[in-house]
């Protein structure tokens, strides 16, 4: 739609909305009762201006930002005091409270309707100062849109939806501003994720306006939900599949978010629109607001799609809980119900604003208010922080923040929270089957972590099933996982003692160092003899240059005549040296620096990395965080090269670790580890950059060269060579994780027998899994190389079933 259908005049009256039986008064619930009415506002309403300017603007602050706080008396009588009170500091603080007003509205998602109240109250006695807080949310928006602030964008436009509400905007303004706000959805050669947003962000705001934009533009209001319901009907939804966090919909379906937004929007409209949570207190002001005269909304038109744009991914809504799961006389809002979207949101919301003070969050979440009292809110709050713990493709936030907050809120409402917690670990358990891998490791993680804090008591014996499947079977390794966790955050023989006696089957092999040089006995094996003396040598603290002669001299075994290198040369460096500082991580670091020029001697090619990291694993075979340390400080002081760890993750020797979780933390670190080398590197080009066009732009000193030597220039140089390596590096290493992907799934795929049967074999699901598994989570480092990936890697030529499971990941993306 087109500006030019806007109307001409900003003072346009909106029909009186006249409340049916069932809408609520503006008293509001207890939570936003407010405090003080007339008498906490003070000095401020006699105009007691005698103070600095910035205490009065302190106290301004205060009482916009606790408007909505509890109070004796209502919250209608707060609202229209407070604004009284502004009324008359609004000619000497005008753009204080302005900017106050504007900043209080859009941050408050819990608030919305408080605000637009309190300016609708504003805009009665003062029409300038409403059309510029209207020109204030547009501009705010339209800036927000610019920098990619969608999250937020979403926000200020629920709230310039629900200024139509406190007629402060006209509504058919608002509907022709929706209009140009869906045209998106209708754009070609742009990525769906665009549309999505922009339906999403406009279908969002009819909990706030359905109901009084039903009563006075219900046909305009028909032809935006059928605009919404055909880019719904039209769009793709071949990326909702690698975006479940559980697989199965019994015994709850797990629905994208667009589409169960959808659900509930019409189940609010089936209920005339009617909602049972948003506070609504304009509803009681209404002779009052009315008597105002409405704005039109200023032109907004979306920024054009430009190469390289970002917006936010779809999601799956995770649901972990019924009402049957919540205790008797407590009413969980259902599924479909705008009452669960609303609420979800505002914890989500609350959670990236709060959780830096993951205390304060904790209390805040636990202490939300509901339109009920026996909304069961602990259930809603664990089922929003542990979906948002195992989001696809990565959690919104670290995952540590979601283990530490879990832990406070566990400490506020102790006697509700941990038996909340325990039963959705349970109901987790129980469809473990189902859940995607990346899933499964993080919860896994997170349980390990939380049960670090409670002593690792847990009935274990309520998992007995457990110990009658495969090893392999997700069950088995979940438990597997949860106590390999519980191992690293404390030690071996802690977490023997506090598990039942059967269960041991799941702890791995105490730790041990498995040496293949038995020094005791020089005769027993080939090379003992040269470990020996390295050992001697090592322990008389002889100089490195000596040590690399005694392992130069070892000479090359028989079997081992048709290697380019000299295999024992390289085990007897790891067995011996590694074996002798494997005390603590202290110990082994100090070899690592001392011998590197050892290492490096050794392992001049991509074979001799290989051998040596697999040597190094066979040595910490029981000790596996050490290997995953070791692995990367070995990347980080570049004594080995990222490809060749990925070689050697895919290699025959680690085929029996293939499913293994530590294998995957390996190939994880690695690809962070070069990925932060190429931010690095990118950082100094930039800052060198920086620092040659400031040389420029100065002008030179008088009697100077004017044109100096252009050292900082080669410099940069310099700089965009090592960045352009570390790209090259980045690129390289992708192609070839999922080149050996492809491979290892094509020679399971041909053994002999059926491929049915190898596609439905643990092996091939944990196998998938764990490449979809690299692909999601780096999805923001790959994305730059999919059409390479495409052209070299995933092509036409590969079996169907690999091809889909990288499909998935690729409609994601577009």
């Amino acid at each position: 739609m087109q500006s030019d259908r806007m109307e001409n005049s900003g003072r346009a009256r909106e029909s009186r909305f006249d409340p049916g039986p069932q809408q609520r008064g503006g008293g509001g619930r207890g939570h936003y009762n407010q405090y003080g009415g007339r008498r906490s506002y003070g000095n401020e309403e006699e105009g007691d201006h005698d103070g600095a300017p910035s205490d009065i603007e302190k106290r301004l602050e205060s009482l916009i930002t606790r408007l909505g706080e509890r109070s004796n008396a209502s919250l209608d009588n707060n609202i229209k005091n407070l604004a009284r009170v502004l009324n008359g500091d609004i000619a000497n603080f005008k753009e204080t409270i302005l900017a106050i007003l504007l900043k209080c509205s859009t941050t408050m998602p819990e608030k919305i309707s408080i605000y637009t109240t309190l300016a609708g109250l504003l805009n009665v006695e003062n029409y300038a100062f409403g059309g510029e807080f209207v020109d204030g949310l547009a501009r705010k928006f339209r800036d927000l849109l610019n920098t990619g602030s969608y999250s937020q964008a979403e926000l200020v436009l629920r709230v310039i939806a629900d200024c139509a509400n406190s007629n402060m905007i006209s509504f058919s303004s608002l509907i022709m501003f929706m209009e140009i706000l869906l045209e998106v959805t209708y754009d070609k050669n742009i990525p769906q994720t665009r549309s999505d947003w922009y339906a999403y962000a406009v279908l969002s705001c009819m909990p706030w306006i359905g109901e009084r934009m039903n009563a006075t533009k219900p046909e305009e209001l028909r032809k935006l939900l059928e605009e919404i319901l055909s880019y719904i009907t039209r769009r793709k939804k071949i990326h909702v599949a690698a975006l479940r966090i559980i697989k199965s919909d019994d015994p709850l379906p797990q629905e994208d978010y667009l589409d169960s937004l959808w659900t509930q929007v019409e189940d609010l409209k089936n209920r005339q629109w009617r909602e049972k949570h948003i506070l609504r207190p304009y509803t009681a002001l209404e002779h009052v607001i009315s008597k105002g005269q409405t704005h039109n909304l200023p032109q907004i038109i979306p920024p054009s799609h430009e190469e390289g744009n970002q917006y936010p991914l779809p999601r799956v809504i995770f649901r972990l809980f019924d009402f049957t799961d919540c205790p008797e006389g407590s009413a969980l809002p259902p599924m479909n119900s705008i009452e669960r979207f609303l609420i979800e949101d505002d914890l989500y919301r609350l959670i990236e604003q709060r959780h830096e003070d993951r205390r304060n969050c904790a209390v805040l979440l636990l202490n939300y208010p509901t339109s009920q009292t026996n909304i069961p809110l602990d259930y809603i709050v664990t089922e929003v922080m542990l979906g948002q713990l195992m989001q696809l493709p990565k959690s919104p936030l670290k995952e540590i923040m979601y283990g530490a907050t879990i832990l406070e809120l566990c400490k506020v409402r102790q006697d509700v929270m941990l038996q909340t917690l325990a039963l959705a670990v349970s109901l987790l358990y129980e469809r473990v089957e189902h859940l995607n891998v990346s899933c499964l490791h993080r919860l896994a993680s997170w349980f390990a972590y939380h049960l670090s804090n409670y002593e690792f008591r847990w009935t274990w014996e309520d998992w007995s099933d457990s110990l009658q499947v495969d090893k392999e079977h997700p069950k088995a390794k979940f438990v597997t996982e949860i106590l390999q966790g519980c191992i690293r955050l404390s030690y071996y023989s802690r977490i023997a003692e506090v598990i039942p006696q059967r269960f041991k089957v799941f702890l791995p092999e105490e730790p041990f160092l498995e040496r293949k040089f038995d020094i005791e006995n020089p005769e027993t094996l080939e090379g003992v003899k040269q470990a020996l003396e390295v050992h001697e040598a090592v322990r008389d603290k002889k100089d490195v240059t000596r040590i690399l002669e005694i392992i130069r001299e070892v000479p090359k075994p028989e079997a081992e005549l048709d290697t380019e290198f000299n295999p024992l040369q390289i085990e007897l460096f790891v067995h011996v040296v590694m074996g002798m500082y494997a005390k603590t991580f202290t110990h082994l670091f100090a070899a690592l620096h001392k011998f590197s020029p050892v290492i490096r001697d050794l392992l001049a090619g991509e074979q001799e990395q290989i051998f040596f990291l697999q040597t190094l694993y066979d040595l910490f075979r029981h000790r596996e965080y050490t290997m995953i340390v070791l692995v990367d400080r070995l990347l980080r002081m570049q004594l080995i090269d990222a490809a060749s760890v990925v070689n050697w993750i895919f290699s025959k020797d680690m085929k029996l670790h293939f499913s293994q979780h530590h294998v995957w933390e390996i190939l994880q670190q690695t690809i962070h580890r070069v990925s932060t080398l190429v931010q690095r590197c990118h950082a100094d080009l930039e800052a060198a950059k920086a620092k040659v066009k400031e040389a420029m732009d100065q002008e030179p000193p008088a009697g100077a060269d004017e044109n100096p030597e252009p050292m900082e220039e080669d410099a940069t140089e310099a700089l965009e060579e090592a960045h352009d390596r570390s790209l090259s590096q980045q690129k390289n290493m992708f192609l070839v994780i999922f080149q050996r992907f492809v491979m290892a799934f094509t020679d399971h795929l041909e053994q002999p027998g059926q491929k049915t049967k190898a596609t439905e074999s643990m092996w091939w699901k944990t196998a998938i899994g764990h490449m979809q598994y690299i692909l999601m989570t780096n999805y923001e480092l790959i994305r730059p190389y999919n059409s390479t990936l495409e052209k070299l890697v995933f092509t036409k030529e590969i079996d169907k079933v690999i091809l889909h499971a990288y499909s998935e990941y690729a409609a994601l993306m577009n």
